[in-house]
């Protein structure tokens, strides 16, 4: 009985109906009062004991907590260590416990991936008023990224599969498992296409360009890591047909590379490389980025075969100039003519 006259049914007391007596007396002396015996009914009703679902809970791979009484209520009233017992039922074997303040507790280096843990809870001292839930947690996959070999690529684009040597758990990183995405593209255009490569759109300038990206654990943005891909642009080399050239026996040059383009603009020894791939006899070579014909060459036509490569990289084409050596020098010197006239005839002297 409380001091106000109300009787308390302590909590935890199993449902059903129980008679209580209780004596009522008219004065506070025993010595002059006068007591009565009164008999109650008191109906004790189960308690309304709400679970409410759980949202999957991400947790560290160095462990952590995961409050799952936070939703739920006992008689409309949140539920609480106060008045509520919690307890595992089956953490199906990651070892999960239950805190002083009726957290689950997930311990260090679980295994990544996706765990159900199933938990009871009862009404505090009442092991028959209890209801059983569920709680998903979700712990951060080991991703690993190896670093990337430095790629080449066209002018007319292609793309870098530089989720090929890393992995998720052990396993090879897919577009299942990952998502990637662009954070610099270093001014190139590049994005990601559906199979999860650096996609390079045509056009990039020639060079070297250095583009970041960074992949995450599928659905999460708290389990991500970053890299850098290097790509080298070759750029459109193109070498217009050169005009027969002709050449003395002293010798000469062939300008091959004035027609010549790289990305629209003017080929330069800064920009491109030459070099003789067959010099049909003529023993020609390459100074200051043009074809020195030596002298004394062999008189007649010769078909000299060149490579033009974009500067440090494999973009390379061949093409062919004809030079024709002279066959000797020929000297045209001066002529000094008298002209004599007469009446019958006009007479040419060579005074030579």
């Amino acid at each position: 009985i409380e001091p106000n006259g109300k009787v308390l049914v302590p909590q935890g007391t199993a449902p059903g109906t129980y008679t209580i007596v209780y004596k009522l007396c008219d004065h506070p002396s025993p010595q002059s009062q006068t007591c009565q015996n009164i008999t109650a009914t008191i109906e004790v009703t189960p308690s309304d004991l709400q679970l409410n679902p759980d949202n999957t809970a991400r947790v560290p791979k160095t462990g952590g907590e995961v409050a799952v009484l936070g939703n739920d209520t006992l008689n409309g009233v949140p539920a609480t260590t106060d008045n509520v017992e919690i307890n595992i039922e089956n953490d199906r074997g990651i070892g999960a416990t239950i805190g002083p303040d009726g957290k689950i507790i997930i311990p260090n280096n679980v295994a990544p991936g996706e765990h159900t843990i199933t938990y009871k809870v009862c009404e505090k001292g009442q092991t028959s008023q209890c209801q059983t839930a569920e709680v998903k947690i979700s712990v951060p996959a080991n991703i690993t990224l190896t670093d990337d070999a430095p790629a080449t690529i066209p002018h007319t684009g292609g793309a870098v599969d530089v989720l090929a040597n890393d992995t998720v758990n052990g396993g090879p990183a897919n577009r299942g498992n990952v998502d990637i995405a662009i954070t610099n593209d270093s001014n190139t255009g590049a994005d990601i296409d559906p199979d999860g490569k650096i996609r390079i759109p045509e056009g990039v300038s020639p060079g070297e360009h250095t583009i970041t990206y960074k992949v995450c654990e599928k659905g999460q943005t708290d389990n991500c890591q970053t890299k850098t891909q290097k790509i080298t642009s070759l750029g459109e080399l193109v070498l217009n047909p050169d005009n027969t050239v002709r050449v003395t026996k002293v010798g000469g040059e062939v300008d091959v590379l004035s027609n010549d383009t790289l990305n629209g603009d003017p080929v330069t020894t800064d920009t491109v490389t030459l070099e003789i791939e067959n010099a049909d006899g003529s023993g020609a070579t390459v100074e200051n980025g043009k074809i020195k014909v030596p002298a004394n060459a062999a008189p007649g036509e010769h078909t000299i075969t060149y490579k033009v490569c974009q500067k440090n990289t494999t973009n390379c084409q061949t093409a062919t100039v004809k030079v024709v050596v002279l066959e000797e020098d020929i000297a045209a010197n001066d002529d000094n003519y008298t002209v004599q006239w007469s009446a019958t005839a006009t007479t040419v002297k060579d005074n030579n």
